[in-house]
Formats: structure tokens, C-alpha cells, sequence
């Protein structure tokens, strides 16, 4: 038996890979939890894991036996990771499509012709916010396209794509943390450059409204004047 086979070495490559990766991730995960609790398929795969460990320790297992959990065990832990990451991948995608986009009725006005994004942003310091940010976005959900390709294939590869996208999107995250102040700054613009563009065509409106009222107050006038007129010619 190969000495990486042992019972004691697999027990310790899954602590060591639960302690040193899985473990942030979930601690990660529960802190953006509405409701500070962990993902329900993270949970259910880390009860199937530890299952699978607590049977090595039964009365009457031999060591095949607990190669055979064990093996089990690692299959949970493939899972649980990878679901950690997809799980992160979800978190972070919304986070930067929610900053993205803008309601339907802000989008005429404020977004860019060719990205669709609010131009305040994209201006900002002279891009020198939007550009990273958009950077950091693409490179991350192109690791995370690489790592789906991967995970049938090689599961170590699909770690290392993944966590590649995770580091990418912690980076934007930081970034917008960098310019919080600035973009609440940006959102504040917006909203009164909204409401004075609104009030000035609620303006422009009730102008117009008063134009046409006073132009057909005119054409009915000039009307009732010819029928007068022809009235009178044929008395």
C-alpha cells in the first residue's frame, strides 16, 4: 500500500483542505447570507462528508473498509469545494451586474451607447475606477467559464481557475470599496440630474399644453368668425 493511501494521510490532506480552503469560503458565505447562515447544498455535502469519517471509527472496520469511506469522503469534498466556489462565483456576479445596471427608466438618459453602463461611472476619475472594475469583472467570469470546462476533466484545474476568479473578484470588490464614497457621490448626481431633467420636461409639457390650447382656442374663434360671416351674407 502506496504510504499516501493510509487512512491517516487522506484524513489529514481533507483537514488540511477543509481548514485552508473550504473553511474561508464558507465563512465568507455566511457573512453575505441574509440570514448569516450557510448555503443548503454546502450543508448537505459537508453531513455527507463527515458521515462517511465517522464510519472509519466504528467497531469493526478494518482499514479497507476505511479506504472505502474515505474515498467517499473525498468525493463530498470535491463536491462541497466546488460548490463553494460556484456558490462565491454567484455572490460576485450579482454584486457587479447589480452596480452595472440601472432601473429601465434611467437607461435611456444615463447609460453609454456601446456598454450600457452609467457614464458617471465610466468617467469617473478619469476611468481610472471603470476600467479595473472592468477588468477584474471580465478576467474573473472568463476563470470561472475555464473552470466549468475543467471540472470533468481535471478537478485540480478547475480549483485553480476558480480560485483565479475568486481573487479577480475579491480585487473588484475592493475597488468599489476604494471608491464607495465617490460612487454614492455618483448615484446622488444622478438622481438630481434626474428629477431636475423630469421637472424640466413636466415644464416644457405643461408649456406646450398651453400653446395648444391657445392655438385651438384661436382656430375655433376664426372658425365661429366665417360661420358668422357666411350666416350673415345669406340673410
Amino acid at each position: 500500500m502506496k504510504t499516501e493511501e493510509r487512512p491517516e494521510n487522506i484524513l489529514a490532506d481533507l483537514y488540511s483542505q477543509y481548514r485552508e480552503s473550504v473553511l474561508p469560503m464558507l465563512e465568507k458565505l455566511e457573512d453575505i447570507s441574509e440570514d448569516r447562515q450557510r448555503p443548503l447544498n454546502c450543508l448537505n455535502e459537508m453531513r455527507a462528508l463527515g458521515d462517511h469519517i465517522s464510519r472509519c471509527f466504528m467497531d469493526d472496520v478494518d482499514e479497507q473498509e476505511m479506504l472505502e469511506e474515505l474515498q467517499g469522503a473525498r468525493s463530498h469534498m470535491r463536491r462541497l469545494t466546488l460548490d463553494c466556489y460556484k456558490e462565491l462565483e454567484i455572490y460576485y456576479y450579482d454584486v457587479a451586474q447589480k452596480f452595472c445596471e440601472m432601473p429601465p427608466e434611467e437607461q435611456e438618459r444615463y447609460l453609454t451607447a456601446e456598454e450600457g453602463f452609467c457614464t458617471t461611472f465610466v468617467t469617473l476619475d478619469n476611468g481610472l475606477f471603470w476600467q479595473p472594475f472592468c477588468s477584474h469583472r471580465e478576467k474573473a467570469i472568463e476563470e470561472a467559464r475555464l473552470a466549468k470546462e475543467a471540472e470533468t476533466n481535471s478537478t485540480d484545474e478547475a480549483y485553480k481557475h476558480y480560485e483565479l476568479m475568486v481573487n479577480e473578484y475579491i480585487d473588484m470588490e475592493q475597488l468599489i470599496d476604494t471608491y464607495y464614497e465617490r460612487l454614492l457621490n455618483c448615484r446622488e448626481e444622478e438622481s438630481r440630474l434626474r428629477h431636475r431633467n423630469l421637472k424640466e420636461q413636466s415644464e416644457a409639457s405643461r408649456f406646450l399644453n398651453a400653446q395648444a390650447s391657445f392655438v385651438a382656442c384661436v382656430v375655433c374663434m376664426i372658425i365661429l368668425q366665417i360661420i358668422f360671416y357666411l350666416c350673415g351674407c345669406k340673410n
